[in-house]
């Protein structure tokens, strides 16, 4: 869905929804543009990956702001909310370097 467009109604609303959102960081559009739309409807938390410098950034909405909760980089691995029941080996998520 693009930012531009209304989103279909679902009667979930998506504050209630399981879903998370994981974007690949393009800087100025998922901070600027995504990140703010996502927080006026309440979605818990955001990723940021950046896969060029192999960065995991996540987020965690709180009072209507975003929160940084944790920056990982390289191949290190992570447990971060809200699935931090589940390890995430960060070099499974980069495309293999030569």
């Amino acid at each position: 869905m693009r930012v531009d467009q209304k989103p279909r109604r679902t009667g979930v609303r998506p504050s209630q929804s399981p879903l998370r959102h994981v974007f690949a960081a393009s800087e100025s559009k998922d901070r600027k543009v995504k990140m703010p739309i996502y927080a006026q409807y309440g979605v818990p938390y955001a990723w940021l990956l950046d896969p060029v410098a192999h960065v995991l950034e996540a987020y965690a909405l709180e009072g209507g702001a975003w929160r940084e909760i944790g920056r990982f980089a390289g191949a290190a691995p992570v447990s971060v909310a809200p699935v931090a029941a589940v390890t995430i080996r960060l070099d499974d998520l980069w495309a293999p370097t030569e």
